[in-house]
């Protein structure tokens, strides 16, 4: 009875945005409770409000064959971001390559994979991953912007103003993307 209360609690106060509490309420639960499920929310949480190394050493004593299969690529999603807020780049593409092995008909983890790479400056792979998501289920805007900022980087404006117009054509008003167009524009002219 009172574990389900503080879960109630903790789902709450992680709906209002306070990480804190949230943090705080789930730290309650993962004391009551040997559930991977509440681990996994406490180590998110800690991520969350910044205590890196407490929330890495959480989710590592998480065994990922004992998370249920359909919630596991949700385990590799939030380690990998993780590893990316850390800087650990190697590490979060690993957990994303995992998590796209589990999870490929989104379009979430091939995005995730290719801000890694372009971050390690692999801007043709991350390339690769995008026009793969491109035929998945999920945010083709976002994949085309992303396509976009990915192609300027290996300086082929053309395909980059195709993709953008392609992301403003689904969403005219996805943040940034018409002044990325205008940018791109400004690139072509000169």
């Amino acid at each position: 009875m009172f574990l389900e209360k503080d879960i109630a609690k903790a789902n709450e106060y992680s709906k209002k945005d306070f990480a804190f509490s949230e943090l705080a309420q789930w730290s309650l639960i993962t004391k009551d409770s040997n559930k991977f499920y509440h681990k996994f929310r406490y180590a998110n949480s800690l991520r969350l409000c910044g205590f890196f190394k407490e929330s890495e050493k959480v989710f590592n004593s998480i065994p990922p064959n004992k998370i249920p299969k359909e919630y596991r690529h949700l385990f590799y999603s939030h380690f990998g971001v993780l590893y990316q807020e850390l800087g650990r780049f190697s590490e979060a593409l690993e957990q994303y390559l995992k998590y796209l092995k589990l999870k490929s008909d989104d379009t979430v983890p091939f995005i995730f994979i290719a801000n890694i790479l372009k971050m390690q400056e692999r801007n043709r792979e991350a390339i690769k991953y995008l026009q793969t998501a491109l035929t998945k289920d999920g945010d083709i805007d976002e994949v085309n912007y992303n396509l976009a900022t990915s192609y300027l980087r290996i300086g082929k404006s053309e395909e980059a103003l195709a993709s953008i117009s392609a992301c403003l054509k689904i969403d005219p008003k996805f943040p940034n993307a018409k002044k990325l167009k205008k940018d791109i524009l400004l690139i072509i002219k000169r």
